[in-house]
């Protein structure tokens, strides 16, 4: 599990279990790296590090080993803005689905005519 936190935004606290990691904003976009984290080569490390039943977890000096490709950030707001602009797009498709499957249905039941 990641909670990222922005910096403008009312922190959401989970546990004191979780350990905190400070960004530097000069060098790394944080919506960068919670979606690095995510995905790839990071996640098949943090997966081939995770021990536990219940909840597997990534112990810190474990998780301050996991490689992940930095960018210059320019790059980095980049690659999330890719990232959010095909997870907007996703969504429309979705509701668009949803309304063909409604309109079909309506069609079959004889309700539109």
């Amino acid at each position: 599990c990641f909670y990222y936190h922005e910096k403008n935004e009312t922190p959401f606290v989970v546990s004191n279990e979780y350990p905190v990691i400070v960004f530097d904003e000069k060098k790394v976009f944080g919506e960068y790296v919670q979606l690095a984290l995510r995905f790839g080569i990071a996640k098949q490390q943090l997966n081939s590090k995770a021990a536990g039943m219940a909840k597997p977890r990534v112990n810190i000096q474990e998780f301050l080993k996991i490689t992940i490709p930095v960018p210059d950030l320019k790059k980095q707001k980049e690659i999330v803005k890719s990232w959010i602009d095909a997870k907007d797009l996703e969504k429309q498709a979705k509701r668009k689905k949803e309304i063909a499957i409604q309109e079909i249905t309506k069609y079959i039941l004889g309700e539109e005519k």
